[in-house]
């Protein structure tokens, strides 16, 4: 997750960056759906909603510390984004468990959703990005090329130093561009990204 607020040059400040944990590594939740595709059906759906429970949970508590963070030191978040993917994810249960590369993309469904369901639960907007339109889009909002946009996300990783990866880069695409869809009244904001897997 990043926060950022707007900076003096075509990109933000970043305010904050922290992994909201979820699911802890050797919980067999973290990969729930590769678990589930060994029990029954009936099993695997009940597996299912109780890894969304938590994870929903754990979310709405990471994103609640946060905002409480984001608040001393004087910023009010006034938006959150996640990159979606670019097609909806409605593969049935039974269908998602027969194949291995939708496991992961229902694994990744269920983390995003999870940071959804927190943001909005803490009275944050979410907005959704489709992965492939993320940097046009963020290139037309700032107004620059796509060759600078990338140069001034790298000037930026040097900045603010490691980790500075593509989730780390595309995070703060989304944020700029969910707190650029926000009112702004003159007050500090940030918008925060919070995303999962494509």
């Amino acid at each position: 997750m990043i926060a950022v607020t707007p900076g003096e040059s075509a990109l933000p400040t970043i305010l904050d960056r922290r992994r909201v944990e979820m699911i802890a590594g050797t919980d067999p939740h973290r990969f729930a759906y590769h678990a589930a595709a060994k029990l029954t059906l009936d099993a695997a759906q009940q597996f299912v909603l109780e890894t969304e429970k938590i994870a929903l949970s754990r979310a709405k508590d990471g994103l609640a510390a946060a905002l409480r963070d984001l608040r001393e030191k004087g910023y009010e978040v006034v938006a959150s984004g996640t990159i979606a993917r670019n097609r909806p994810f409605s593969s049935p249960l039974e269908a998602t468990l027969r194949s291995h590369s939708l496991l992961h993309a229902a694994e990744g469904e269920l983390f995003r959703q999870a940071i959804i369901g927190g943001s909005e639960a803490r009275g944050v907007p979410v907005t959704r990005v489709p992965a492939r339109e993320l940097y046009p889009q963020a290139v037309r909002h700032l107004g620059i090329s796509l060759e600078t946009l990338h140069a001034r996300l790298a000037e930026l990783g040097r900045e603010v130093g490691k980790p500075w990866a593509q989730d780390q880069k595309e995070s703060l695409l989304v944020a700029l561009l969910a707190s650029g869809k926000s009112a702004f009244d003159g007050r500090p904001f940030a918008g925060m990204f919070g995303g999962g897997k494509r």
